[in-house]
């Protein structure tokens, strides 16, 4: 029989229990330090006595009908704060050029001179233009001309084609090869303003270690700088330069001086800002008076009116600058509208400077045009600008400025001047034939005068009779207005107000004179006369 108490074994029971709820419970002082570390207090963080906070009592808020919503809150877009890219000035920004160096095989240069070569040439770009050419020197692809025969069969055309979308303004594109004992570099120079290209122009040397100095030289020479009109007043120009606030450290290698020359275009685009196509101004040219870093002011050379304007959204108005390559110009004069029909033979004449009527110029230039209506303008070096006059007869038909050599080849279209011409040609016939009746009625008035005084009056009545059979003013009159009529409308038709004036001077004038030496009053005087004389006698 067993006498031992049952207390203490359910005692212990419970306390078992009691402390496996509260291990499950998390109330082990053990398991909540673990659990929450960040709590203990540590030397980096004081421990601070506990912040008893007020308790907040808030008042009940009645809704009003204007605050109760509807429906769900309108979400509000709040749109960034985009601002637009900042735009570098004009005269601020570099030209971004491509020189590539093209080696002829035949030369059995090595790489590393080849290499040597490219790096001279940049860093001697760099020492002469400074920050104004952000160039890239390198050697050419093997797609790329590398001698000069190579290199003048590419057309501007087959450049554009080839840099397409590149991010370059112009490309230098350099060649060399050998002819004979002397190395020959070759170059030209695409813009992208104007995809246009330079003649090739070469340079020659015996020595290699000249290459490098003579490479950039020719770089020089070939590149022509940028200007944009930003402003325009009647003949006067203000025009920012490309690059113009970077000074370069070579003062030959400055784009612009006083005296300079340009030629105008204007680059029109379409809604989308996609460019349509390029025009350049004929017959124009820019006269530099005034260079300041970059700043230009230029007087506007050219025989049209206002032909060109300040810089817009859809038409840019840039210059470039104008260098003679070639040692004349051959001109060729083409009526306007008749490509097949040159003028030959035709008077011109080539003054050194513009003239007035209170400035003359007396030294000019007289040629004419041969069988092809071509005429070849040689280069004056102190007087690059020049004005050339091309003359119909003693009518001036164009008058235009022309800086010789700047263009191998030109073609002049001037005034269709046939309307004039064939009025002029039928008035000096007329005139002619007016000479020859006043002529001869002074010879028979006076012989009838001779015969009357000897008293010869049969003599005298067949004068008369030989004066009346005379073409009359009327009949004078009657032929310069069958002139004047169809030469009139002929210039009409033309719209060529120029030549209608003409031909009416030239009618007038004709009619003038038959009006002045075939007055009726002088019939009638010489016939009172003749009958007095009868009288008499």
């Amino acid at each position: 029989m067993n006498t031992s108490p049952r207390y203490p074994l359910a005692s212990f029971r419970s306390l078992a229990v009691f402390l496996v709820l509260v291990f499950i419970l998390g109330a082990s002082p053990i398991l909540a330090q673990k659990a929450a570390p960040a709590t203990a207090p540590t030397a980096a963080q004081p421990i601070t006595a506990p912040v008893t906070t007020p308790p907040v009592t808030t008042a009940p808020v009645t809704p009003s009908a204007s605050s109760v919503s509807t429906g769900p809150a309108p979400l509000k877009i709040t749109k960034p704060n985009l601002s637009k890219p900042a735009v570098i000035p004009y005269d601020q920004q570099p030209y971004r050029i491509s020189i590539t160096l093209g080696i002829d095989p035949a030369l059995g240069m090595p790489p590393r001179e080849s290499d040597r070569l490219v790096a001279q040439l940049r860093d001697q770009l760099l020492a002469r233009v400074g920050a104004a050419w952000n160039a890239q020197v390198t050697l050419a692809e093997p797609r790329d001309p590398t001698s000069h025969d190579t290199l003048a069969l590419r057309s501007a055309t087959d450049w554009t084609a080839a840099i397409g979308a590149s991010p370059i303004d112009k490309k230098l594109a350099l060649t060399l090869d050998r002819v004979g004992t002397k190395y020959r570099l070759a170059g030209i120079e695409w813009d992208r303003t104007t995809e246009q290209i330079t003649p090739v122009m070469t340079r020659e040397a015996f020595d290699r270690r000249r290459l490098s100095v003579l490479a950039t030289d020719l770089s020089l020479a070939l590149f022509r700088p940028l200007v944009s009109v930003t402003a325009v007043t009647e003949n006067a120009v203000e025009l920012r330069i490309r690059g113009g606030d970077f000074l370069p450290a070579d003062a030959t290698a400055t784009p612009f001086q006083v005296g300079d020359h340009l030629t105008t275009y204007i680059r029109h685009y379409d809604k989308k800002h996609e460019l349509r196509r390029i025009q350049e101004i004929p017959w124009s040219y820019l006269q530099v008076d005034l260079v300041d870093r970059g700043f230009i002011r230029a007087t506007q050379i050219t025989p049209f009116k206002s032909p060109l304007a300040a810089s817009k959204r859809r038409a840019e108005s840039f210059a470039m600058k104008v260098n003679p390559y070639f040692p004349s110009s051959t001109v060729t004069i083409i009526p306007r509208g008749k490509p097949d029909a040159p003028l030959a033979g035709y008077r011109i004449e080539l003054l050194n400077r513009d003239e007035s009527k209170t400035d003359p110029v007396a030294d000019r230039l007289k040629i004419r045009t041969n069988r092809a209506g071509q005429v070849v303008l040689p280069v004056d070096a102190a007087h690059r600008l020049q004005t050339l006059i091309v003359y119909s007869g003693a009518s001036p038909l164009a008058r235009v400025p022309i800086i010789p050599g700047h263009a191998p080849t030109l073609q002049l279209n001037v005034p269709d001047d046939t309307p004039r011409m064939n009025v002029e040609a039928e008035t000096e016939l007329l005139q002619s034939e007016l000479v020859d009746t006043v002529a001869r009625r002074h010879v028979m008035m006076a012989r009838a005068r001779a015969a009357a005084q000897k008293g010869n009056f049969e003599q005298v009545t067949e004068f008369q009779k030989q004066i009346s059979e005379l073409p009359t003013l009327e009949q004078f009159q009657k032929r310069i207005e069958n002139l004047r009529l169809p030469g009139v409308q002929a210039a009409r038709n033309k719209k060529d107000k120029t030549q209608e004036t003409r031909i009416t001077k030239l009618c007038d004038k004709i009619n003038k004179q038959a009006m002045e030496h075939l007055a009726p009053t002088t019939l009638v005087e010489f016939e009172a006369e003749m009958s007095e004389l009868k009288k008499a006698n």
